[in-house]
């Protein structure tokens, strides 16, 4: 009879330990990593977390950690991340039995940061009238620099000022200088603005481009007026067939119809003139599919990845059906379609690009199965072994 009781104790006792534990158990509704993209110089680490829903359940389960790609980035148990060579790649986590979480985090491993050596603007003086504008331009010293962000100022905002741009406006007679300063060096250039009260006549106009224009379209032109400090800079514009595009005060041209005209800017002051022949084009093509396959990576020695988004023509594209490709000579050397990643609510052509040798010519081609119609040269740079080019937030825009 003491060895019933007994057994009925224990059988007792372990139920109500399974039942408490039962209990405790909690169900995951959510998890979330802290990032949803970073980027990581080469040989760097960063630690990602992880936050789990409800806050019940965060206290009884825990995650595992993984990388796509361990020979882009390594990822250990606890979410530290470590760049082990320029590319990209996605860190994913499960629970502890497999189960995939939808949180991700992208990874970019690029070149350790680069700082400014110098700035350099484009004229150390100038001459402007009262109300005369010029925008100056600069270059940066290394062009690969890491922070190329740079701020301005006018020593005297009472002769002159300068906007975010570098463009210098002349408020009264004097001289000031216009000086640019790094914001990672704070390395300075500086350029001496004399304002005269002299009006400076108006010599000539000419145009800095002449584009052709698509169908439905409108594109802002640019006339030169000459010289660059002429006092005004007033035009007038005109179209010589309206029925093909018109042109307005702001020199907005707009495309009606297929065909030709001729497009004048005639200067305010002096009546000069300049004019070009616009021709309104259709963007559709003939191309309903374009036989680019996929490269064998075993034919190759060397890579390199490029990872963007893709616009046509300033629009950004959301068709799974568009193709990428990587052209050395005539030769595919890299291949993919826009994949849609929902983490980043974005679609986005990852592409690796193969190569035996180096400083070979890559020019990137885009195929539009809308318009069905092959963008060309959307993108030239030099092949670069073992290098990543773009990311997630880079656009590649294509022209016709």
């Amino acid at each position: 009879m003491k060895k019933i009781i007994m057994i009925l104790s224990i059988a007792c006792t372990m139920f109500a330990s399974c039942s408490k534990d039962s209990n405790d158990w909690v169900a995951v509704s959510r998890v979330d990593i802290n990032k949803v993209t970073t980027e990581i110089p080469l040989g760097y680490t960063e630690q990602l977390s992880v936050r789990i829903y409800p806050d019940a359940a965060a206290a009884t389960r825990s995650v595992r950690w993984f990388s796509d790609d361990t020979s882009i980035a390594t990822v250990d148990e606890t979410g530290l991340v470590r760049g082990l060579a320029l590319g990209m790649t996605v860190i994913r986590i499960t629970d502890e039995d497999g189960k995939s979480y939808p949180a991700t985090c992208a990874v970019l491993v690029h070149k350790a940061y680069v700082p400014v050596e110098s700035v350099s603007l484009n004229k150390s003086e100038t001459t402007l009238s009262k109300n005369g504008t010029e925008e100056l331009n600069y270059t940066i010293s290394p062009s690969d620099a890491t922070n190329k962000t740079v701020s301005w100022r006018s020593n005297d905002e009472s002769v002159a000022i300068v906007d975010n741009n570098g463009k210098v406006t002349g408020i009264a007679l004097g001289t000031t200088t216009i000086v640019l300063t790094s914001e990672d060096s704070g390395a300075t250039s500086g350029c001496v603005v004399t304002v005269q009260d002299k009006s400076i006549a108006v010599t000539g106009i000419e145009f800095n481009e002449t584009p052709d224009i698509y169908l439905d379209d409108a594109v802002a032109l640019t006339a030169k007026v000459l010289p660059a400090n002429a006092t005004n800079k007033g035009v007038s514009w005109e179209s010589s067939n309206t029925g093909v595009a018109t042109v307005d005060d702001d020199g907005v041209l707009t495309a009606l119809a297929l065909g030709t005209t001729t497009i004048t800017a005639t200067t305010i002051e002096g009546g000069f003139k300049s004019s070009f022949t616009v021709t309104v084009l259709n963007e559709m093509g003939d191309v309903t599919s374009t036989g680019w396959t996929a490269v064998s990576p075993s034919s190759y020695e060397y890579s390199m990845t490029y990872v963007a988004q893709v616009a046509f023509r300033g629009v950004l594209s959301a068709d799974a059906n568009v193709e990428i490709a990587a052209f050395i000579g005539d030769e595919v050397r890299g291949f993919a379609k826009l994949v849609y990643e929902p983490q980043l609510d974005v679609y986005l052509a990852c592409l690796t690009i193969y190569s035996n040798g180096g400083g070979e010519e890559v020019t990137l081609k885009v195929w539009n199965p809308s318009k069905q119609r092959i963008y060309e040269n959307c993108k030239t740079f030099i092949f670069q072994n073992d290098t990543s080019l773009g990311f997630v937030t880079e656009i590649l825009n294509c022209f016709p």
